[in-house]
């Protein structure tokens, strides 16, 4: 994105999966939000929590980075940190840098849904940040984020990725694709 000068792209993982009719989304809103030159990240996927629901709106961070649109003044931020380790949805450390989040609500895409389909060589247990790597700042806050997020979650305030096929969502306990 950067060496070919382009003001924002679109981030998507390879088992990216549309769960939402793609219409719904406000293109012109976004389209001008990441046009921004102040750094900014806008979610496509669930697992964010935010302040005000709206159909584009800000949010305080996010889980995963699998389907996002990212503007070359958050993409240089980023880029400019000097870590031992890097974890690509580390959107509180991002946020202290300076970028600013937003989500599409309702989400529009989400991933690890048709595993079926989309395999993947991903371990399971393999999955979160490597806490060895980290301080114990970085590790007591991670820990405070998970508090914080189920609190938001009971009241109200957290948008959890759930079961979505063809617009609607899915019974628990229950593979839409098969």
């Amino acid at each position: 994105m950067l060496d070919a000068n382009d003001l924002y792209c679109l981030i998507l993982e390879d088992d990216v999966y549309v769960v939402r009719d793609l219409h719904q989304l406000d293109i012109e809103a976004i389209d001008a939000l990441a046009n921004s030159p102040k750094p900014r990240v806008i979610f496509l996927s669930g697992d964010y929590w935010y302040f005000r629901k709206k159909s584009l709106m800000p949010v305080y961070s996010a889980v995963g980075a699998y389907a996002y649109i990212i503007n070359r003044a958050a993409a240089e931020l980023i880029l400019s940190i000097d870590k031992p380790y890097s974890v690509a949805d580390d959107w509180m450390v991002y946020k202290r840098l300076g970028v600013r989040l937003y989500a599409v609500n309702p989400y529009m895409l989400d991933a690890n849904v048709n595993m079926e389909l989309l395999s993947s060589d991903v371990k399971q247990d393999d999955w979160g940040i490597n806490r060895k790597l980290m301080s114990k700042k970085e590790v007591f806050v991670g820990y405070l984020t998970g508090a914080v997020k189920k609190f938001l979650k009971a009241t109200g305030k957290f948008e959890y990725k759930t079961n979505i096929f063809e617009n609607k969502v899915a019974p628990k306990k229950t593979n839409p694709f098969k």
